[in-house]
């Protein structure tokens, strides 16, 4: 009896270990400094930013002190089919800056100074992308960029750590002050637009500016010269404001179409130049 009892306690605690983190990973794995860990840690099959997909934080680019911010963060993956994230928002000096609040309390849990997904909040059997949305308090008048650390888990859904792929990802918010008065404005676009879509051409990175005028479901998405979708880098809602996407191709040179829409009607494409 028991050496029956220590056999099932042998094979029950590695199921134990490569499920534990389904209900979020511990602190510290956001890809933030000073350790810039992330979950590669344990899901070790890959490289980091190795993959197919992307990795996105959506909010505005710059922010007033101590105003609230819609955030989401969004992850898409070919071949995923689960999800998770770890994000920290810290200041110049590396110190946590502002306040983390839920809106998907189902999904989305506070730890610390991190917000992560919940065990329900990796949507088990969806494929393609996911996306998870809070709200972020900025800090006090003086504090200077903020940056966002994110890290994501683009899992198999196989039960354990091996097969995921592992995406990191920064985003910065800057603080725009008024020289008058120092306080930080913060103006709504008038009209929807990509504002600018630079360097184009361009050998490594496109970095995408968008002006969202209204509360709209939006998609942003790149395709190659024959009309293929070749990446989707946003799709969801977008409040009023300023946001900054960015796409690093992961196929051959050549032109690209940026295509951006929304449910009101607005559309506008550019051509971009891939220079490998």
């Amino acid at each position: 009896m028991r050496l029956a009892l220590l056999l099932l306690m042998i094979t029950f605690v590695p199921m134990s270990l490569a499920t534990a983190y389904s209900g979020a990973p511990p602190n510290g794995y956001a890809g933030d400094p000073p350790n810039n860990n992330n979950c590669t840690q344990c899901h070790s099959s890959f490289p980091v930013n190795s993959g197919d997909g992307t990795l996105m934080v959506i909010t505005q680019s710059t922010y007033e002190p101590e105003a609230g911010y819609s955030v989401a963060v969004e992850v898409t993956d070919p071949d995923a089919q689960r999800w998770g994230f770890e994000l920290i928002a810290l200041d110049e000096n590396n110190n946590s800056a502002g306040t983390l609040e839920l809106l998907q309390p189902a999904r989305t849990q506070l730890s610390g100074d991190y917000i992560k997904h919940t065990s329900a909040g990796t949507d088990p059997g969806q494929t393609g992308s996911d996306q998870w949305s809070f709200n972020w308090y900025a800090p006090e008048v003086g504090t200077g960029d903020v940056t966002f650390y994110v890290a994501a888990n683009a899992a198999d859904n196989n039960g354990s750590t091996s097969g995921d792929r592992i995406y990191t990802s920064t985003f910065v918010m800057t603080e725009f002050v008024d020289d008058v008065n120092d306080r930080s404005i913060s103006m709504a676009p008038t009209e929807w637009q990509l504002a600018n879509v630079y360097p184009n051409p361009f050998n490594g990175q496109v970095t995408i500016e968008l002006n969202a005028a209204s509360l709209a479901n939006t998609t942003v998405s790149i395709y190659d010269i024959l009309g293929r979708l070749v990446s989707t880098l946003h799709q969801g809602e977008l409040s009023p404001g300023q946001y900054t996407l960015s796409w690093e191709p992961q196929g051959g040179a050549g032109v690209y179409f940026l295509r951006a829409t929304n449910n009101q009607g607005w559309v506008q494409t550019q051509k971009i130049q891939y220079l490998k």
